[in-house]
């Protein structure tokens, strides 16, 4: 009898009976295997839908409050600690106003918020169709794809969707010459997809919430301020003077290539105008490791204030709370700044 899995089948009348026995044990197996999964998967979606969102520090009261108010908005501003900690609502409005503009707006970052967490948020905006809606101002920053801890939030964001996506920029990067470093950050985003997808990872949050210092923020349109300065000692500040020194002897700001972020970003763009939104992109005073990689592919406003020769004014110690956000003093001054730019853009600018 042959020993391969056709050969199994024999002619000999006693070995034929035994050999198919086999075949339908092994059959009968991987049903069972694939029946289990399916059930698996289905109990997962079923629960996914059924337990209630977690309460997600900062994300949850900043998104409640939103939603309970959103009809009184005009404008959002949605991004990282960088545009959390970066833009006061309250300045940005009274600029507008002066510039004879009306404007009441509010501010939905969240500290280490990057794509595609950022589009989370702003589908989430989308999806409640505010009735007054007139701007979205997005923070331009490349696909983050070393959150690896995770965290509530980080379990939150990590839909196969997202992962994907992350996966995607990842294998665009690396491809196979840096299949290790490719590995090395795609296994610890899927562990925690799946963390998210079996509810493994939920169910806790929900069952023991956690109480979100945060709440004060809502009070002051999303905004957090960061007082004074956070440079731990005078050899943390004159590091940063003398990176700042290199940085600025690197203007124009050096723009990477981000393929996927950019067709990321080109897509929810699409998504804001056909709510019927103005979308406006921002990179903030901070050396961003991608510039404006949509250039002029973006048809809408990319208003950058990350030259550190142009805009040093921001980067002075005197406006910095550390090396990567503005303290309450610098995040003053540049959302007048912002909201100055703005105006003065011509109707259809970016177009």
């Amino acid at each position: 009898m042959s020993e391969s899995f056709a050969g199994m089948i024999s002619d000999s009348p006693l070995e034929r009976p035994l050999a198919v026995a086999h075949v339908g044990r092994l059959a009968r197996a991987l049903t069972s295997i694939a029946l289990a999964g399916v059930t698996f998967a289905l109990t997962c979606v079923a629960l996914h839908r059924a337990v209630p969102e977690p309460v997600l520090p900062v994300v949850t009261p900043k998104l409640a409050y939103f939603l309970q108010h959103k009809d009184e908005f005009d404008a959002v501003f949605i991004g990282s600690s960088r545009i959390c900690h970066g833009i006061v609502p309250a300045a940005f409005d009274e600029t507008m106003r002066q510039q004879g503009v009306a404007c009441h707006s509010f501010n939905l970052g969240v500290e280490e918020m990057f794509p595609p967490a950022t589009f989370q948020m702003l589908d989430t905006v989308l999806r409640s169709r505010p009735a007054h809606l007139k701007w979205v101002f997005l923070e331009l920053a490349p696909i983050y794809t070393t959150d690896n801890e995770p965290t509530l939030r980080s379990i939150a964001w990590h839909s196969a969707p997202a992962t994907a996506l992350v996966a995607k920029d990842l294998a665009s990067k690396n491809g196979l010459r840096g299949l290790y470093k490719h590995t090395a950050d795609l296994f610890p985003n899927l562990r925690i997809c799946l963390l998210n997808l079996t509810n493994i990872g939920r169910v806790p949050a929900v069952l023991n919430p956690q109480p979100d210092e945060a709440q004060a923020a809502t009070e002051s349109a999303g905004y957090m301020p960061l007082p004074g300065t956070h440079f731990e000692n005078e050899k943390k500040a004159q590091k940063y003077r003398d990176d700042l020194v290199a940085m600025s002897a690197k203007t124009p700001v050096t723009v990477v290539p981000e393929p996927v972020s950019a067709a990321a970003f080109l897509q929810e763009l699409q998504k804001i105008k056909a709510a019927g939104v103005q979308p406006c992109l921002v990179i903030p005073p901070y050396p961003q490791r991608g510039g404006n990689f949509l250039g002029t592919r973006a048809g809408v406003p990319v208003l950058a204030f990350n030259d550190a020769v142009q805009y040093a004014q921001f980067f002075d110690l005197t406006n910095r709370f550390d090396g990567g956000h503005l303290n309450d003093t610098g995040a003053h001054a540049f959302s007048q700044l912002l909201a100055r730019v703005f105006a003065s853009q011509p109707p259809g600018a970016g177009k």
